[in-house]
């Protein structure tokens, strides 16, 4: 009987702790003999649990059993149930197949078993997509359980095996050799979703203790979970951790993945740049991004907002697809509005010198207005008219640079004026020195 040849491999594979041999079985439908094994279990009399067993009686095997019942459980109410809910009823019995591995993998010396998590897991996402997809269900139920189901086990297994670390990579596996593996995969998966932070946060998280043995795992595994750890970091807004995240895969990635070193570089410069640290132009060049980001660079360093928010919303659908149109507009103005008022009071300390050079730099709230209206002369959705702008609006500008730590000084609403730290910034720290209320 094909059925039972078949359950004798998972046997055989099982006792040599066969991982590989154990995977190409578990996905049945590219299995040689799966019309003869259908053929087998389709009859209603047939009790899937009892030919299971008749094959696989030992109690250590008891786990394996239930795998491979429901593999062929899998096989059998797929096959039989209607057109319309073939993927969903996939989706439904590849859920039971994956919680039959993850009791598997929470067994001792479980290492062996890490090739069939990984295919499993491959296909058990893909197949949640594709259960989505039919039903044209936009919140993605199937896909956000199977990206949790896989977070809480496997990967919280794997993560969580705490053999002494120089046991790792030996001859023998452990559950761990493939924690990276599946984070990467989960954290790529979670970024398709509409609310990535919410699945991307407890991979991070559980992969937290096991970081100081990156080193040890493949330079393409390093390389993929400092870009991702990276992206989640600026999706966050924490733009320190993800710059160095950033600059660790950047230097990891070898410069014959050309493409992928030019995926990485386009959120370093992104984290970078709203850090106050500029890439050299050549170096855009030779990534191809000047005609995306030199344009903002120089808009940032005049304080030309119009210039910075036209090219953004010129562009946006580029700089959407990155995932980073929101950060730039939203920290980038910020930017750009910090480097405004610097400019606008040295051009003010130049036409107008301070009498007394012992007092701390002032600025009229009037003059502050009247930069803001020549730089936000391009109208961008959601602005206020230019001509309802007035001085009250340049206190709360001031107010909130203050608050964020970009101006260091306070407002003197008697005077209608700002009135600046003395020293050499002129109260207007290095972008790079100012530390984000997301990073404290």
């Amino acid at each position: 009987m094909a059925t039972v040849r078949f359950l004798s491999q998972a046997a055989a594979a099982f006792s040599s702790k066969n991982g590989y041999a154990l995977s190409e079985l578990l996905l049945i439908e590219a299995n040689p003999d799966v019309e003869l094994i259908f053929g087998e279990i389709l009859p209603e009399e047939v009790n899937i649990r009892s030919v299971v067993l008749n094959v696989l009686p030992n109690e250590a095997q008891l786990r394996l059993a239930d795998l491979m019942g429901t593999v062929l459980q899998y096989l059998r109410d797929t096959v039989l149930v209607e057109a319309e809910h073939i993927a969903l009823m996939k989706s439904l019995r590849m859920t039971k197949i994956y919680e039959s591995c993850i009791k598997m993998f929470g067994l001792p010396d479980a290492g062996w078993f890490n090739p069939c998590i990984q295919r499993v897991t491959l296909r058990f996402l893909e197949i949640a997509v594709e259960a989505d997809r039919a039903r044209e269900d936009i919140s993605r139920d199937r896909f956000v359980a199977a990206i949790t189901l896989a977070t809480n086990g496997p990967l919280k297994t794997a993560a969580g095996d705490n053999k002494p670390s120089d046991a790792l990579h030996r001859i023998a596996p452990r559950p761990r050799d493939i924690v990276f593996w599946l984070a990467n995969v989960l954290v790529r998966s979670s970024f398709q979703l509409r609310d990535t932070l919410a699945s991307t946060d407890p991979i991070i998280g559980f992969t937290a203790p096991q970081v100081e043995n990156l080193h040890l795992f493949t330079k393409a595994e390093q390389v993929t979970f400092h870009y991702y750890a990276g992206s989640v970091c600026l999706a966050k807004e924490e733009l320190r951790p993800a710059r160095e995240h950033l600059q660790l895969a950047f230097d990891l990635c070898t410069n014959r993945s050309f493409a992928n070193k030019r995926l990485i570089f386009i959120n370093l410069v992104t984290a970078s740049l709203l850090l106050g640290i500029f890439p050299h132009p050549s170096l855009l060049i030779t990534f191809n991004l000047s005609e995306q980001f030199l344009p903002l660079l120089h808009a940032i360093k005049s304080g030309d907002r119009s210039a910075f928010r036209d090219h953004l919303d010129t562009n946006m659908e580029w700089f959407r697809k990155r995932f980073i149109y929101l950060i730039l507009r939203s920290k980038g103005e910020l930017l750009v509005i910090r480097t405004l008022f610097r400019r606008t009071i040295l051009i003010a300390r130049t036409l107008w010198p301070p009498d007394n050079t012992g007092l701390p730099p002032t600025i009229q709230l009037e003059h502050l207005l009247a930069a803001v209206r020549l730089s936000y002369r391009y109208s961008a959705v959601g602005d206020m008219e230019l001509w309802t702008w007035d001085k009250v609006d340049m206190e709360a500008l001031c107010a909130s640079l203050i608050d964020q730590g970009y101006i260091q000084g306070y407002l003197l609403h008697s005077r209608s004026c700002l009135v600046l730290q003395k020293g050499p910034t002129l109260g207007f720290p290095p972008i790079s020195s100012v530390v984000v209320r997301n990073e404290e």
